[in-house]
């Protein structure tokens, strides 16, 4: 594991919980669903844009194709901004709201490792793991609750 895996993963979190803030105050305006209709155009927009200007770089040729259910991405992102929307603008607020988000990418992959979902590697959780679930259970709590 690199350090700039880590550091990529981090950035990550980081911009989505910057993608909910940016959203919130067109969702009072205009509604969550239009919220994320133009979050999710702006970002084809964005990602159409870096393809064209990567488009000259050489790729590695892949004999396999992807399976269908991999094209499926934007509807997991478009579902994640459209919920954003609704709940930074409630009591939970957008630290809340990016706790709990948080805490169902964890549950999730949790439930993906001990399972396989998606052709991926099966691999059991340890009781680690669910300290770190109970752990951001606990935060997430104090932020909503006790924070503000």
């Amino acid at each position: 594991m690199t350090p700039w895996l880590c550091l990529a993963a981090v950035v990550g979190g980081m911009v989505l919980g910057l993608g909910a803030f940016l959203g919130d105050p067109l969702a009072r305006y205009t509604g969550a669903l239009w919220a994320s209709f133009v979050a999710q155009a702006v970002g084809a927009l964005f990602a159409g844009a870096a393809a064209a200007a990567l488009a000259r770089r050489p790729q590695a040729a892949t004999a396999a194709k992807p399976p269908l259910w991999a094209y499926l991405g934007g509807v997991p992102g478009a579902f994640t901004i459209f919920l954003a929307s609704i709940t930074a603008q409630s009591e939970i607020g957008l630290s809340g709201t990016v706790a709990l988000m948080l805490l169902g990418q964890v549950t999730f992959g949790l439930a993906t490792d001990l399972s396989g979902l998606l052709s991926m590697p099966r691999r059991q959780p340890t009781m680690l793991d669910f300290f770190g679930v109970l752990t951001i259970m606990t935060g997430s709590a104090v932020i909503i609750f006790f924070a503000g």
